[in-house]
């Protein structure tokens, strides 16, 4: 979805778990170049925001953010499941969302029981930030 503000009064309006974004022109070197401003905001309340070309761009600089601030890798459905009512986050063909693995062998949206996602491709356990 695109939206024409992201924030209100100079904050995030991104809710947990979701991601919000925009599109806005500039110029860069003289040239008109159409822009992605993106916030995701983690379970834990903490937010990540950038700007790029691309919203797969924006999208991939919050995975590396993700993986680089949990210590965690995203793991290959195809290779590897989790196991059965663990909470993790799944990556799905456009979306970052919380879901829940279910012994019925599908991921469902956390919180529900019968909102099957599909189209899983990689999955990260919930794992507390480390501080340093």
């Amino acid at each position: 979805m695109i939206m024409n503000s992201i924030n209100k009064n100079g904050c995030s309006v991104c809710q947990t778990g979701k991601e919000n974004y925009c599109t806005y022109n500039t110029k860069l070197r003289g040239k008109k170049v159409r822009m992605y401003q993106y916030d995701y905001r983690h379970e834990n309340g903490e937010l990540f925001a950038c700007c790029a070309f691309t919203l797969e761009e924006c999208r991939q600089k919050r995975n590396k953010w993700l993986s680089d601030k949990y210590n965690s890798e995203w793991i290959s459905a195809k290779e590897k499941l989790p196991n059965f009512g663990e909470k993790v986050l799944v990556i799905t063909n456009s979306e970052l969302i919380l879901s829940t693995y279910t012994d019925n062998y599908e991921f469902v949206k956390y919180g529900t029981s019968n909102d099957v996602l599909r189209g899983v491709t990689h999955w990260m356990p919930i794992v507390k930030p480390k501080y340093k």
